[in-house]
């Protein structure tokens, strides 16, 4: 774990960087300080989706898949929309031999009249697009709108592999207090684009309320940044949840800040912003 001062905008942001989800849960189960983190209560476990901060450290080492059959219900979607996009694409040659045959080349008597498809190398391919997530949210957002924006957020990521785009995912947890130029930002870098991808491992990190409200709640409890024992503690609220500092840090393409769904239908809501970034990307014409 690094730990440093960036200086953003006239902001001060102290940042705590893990190079890996597995580098931020063990660090976090290390915790000899452990406060609101570690609360069993029956109140925090509904908050949280775990019972205390060794339970959710174990989930996210061992994989959490509770929201697969929603990221694939929405792929589905996605999918019959840029079916064309993420498919081979070809261009025909003909040739003495071939996949068929065209019929007027042959009556007229051309020894090229078989017609090969050949793929044809996609802009797309071989490019690398870095997500910054924004993994914090205030104490009044329930659980489940968490694990509905993980939903999106895993499902642009599914998208993107599944076109052959190179990913990178950063997680951010940036927190703020009474001073306004004063801020935390927790890194962790879930994914690099030379690993295979496996979206089913970055769930717990993207979708579980455990993620901020144990495993981050554990890194600000031994935290050395001078406002982190103001915050870290029973009553203190550990801050409040700010926007992204980092996306020039990281070079983001794409930062995924916290948002809320405008017409309350979560999925039509959800396949526009997937489709929007996309496009924006320049991955695919809609």
């Amino acid at each position: 774990m690094k730990q440093f001062t960036q200086k953003i905008d006239n902001a001060n942001v102290w940042v705590e960087e893990f190079d890996s989800l597995a580098d931020n849960l063990l660090y976090a189960k290390c915790n000899q300080k452990r406060k609101e983190s570690d609360t069993d209560t029956s109140e925090k476990l509904k908050w949280t989706g775990s019972k205390n901060l060794d339970t959710a450290v174990d989930m996210g080492l061992a994989g959490w898949h509770d929201i697969r059959p929603q990221v694939d219900s929405l792929f589905a979607r996605v999918d019959s929309n840029i079916n064309l996009a993420m498919g081979d694409m070809f261009e025909t040659r003909f040739n003495v031999c071939g996949d068929s045959a065209d019929i007027d080349r042959y009556l007229m008597g051309d020894p090229e009249c078989m017609v090969d498809y050949v793929d044809v190398p996609q802009a797309r391919m071989g490019r690398v697009v870095r997500l910054l997530i924004n993994g914090s949210a205030n104490s009044g957002i329930s659980p489940e709108k968490i694990m509905e924006r993980g939903v999106v957020v895993c499902t642009l990521i599914d998208v993107l592999n599944r076109m052959n785009v190179g990913v990178e995912v950063y997680l951010e947890n940036c927190t703020g207090v009474h001073v306004s130029n004063e801020f935390h930002s927790l890194l962790v870098k879930l994914h690099t684009s030379e690993q295979l991808l496996d979206v089913d491992n970055l769930m717990f990190a993207i979708a579980h309320p455990s993620m901020l409200r144990r495993v981050s709640f554990s890194v600000m409890e031994q935290s050395q940044w001078q406002y982190a024992k103001e915050i870290a503690k029973k009553g203190g609220g550990y801050g409040q949840a700010k926007p992204c500092k980092l996306d020039k840090f990281v070079n983001a393409d794409v930062v995924m800040q916290n948002f809320e769904f405008g017409n309350g239908v979560f999925e039509d809501d959800a396949l526009k912003y997937v489709m929007s970034t996309v496009t924006g990307l320049g991955l695919v014409e809609c």
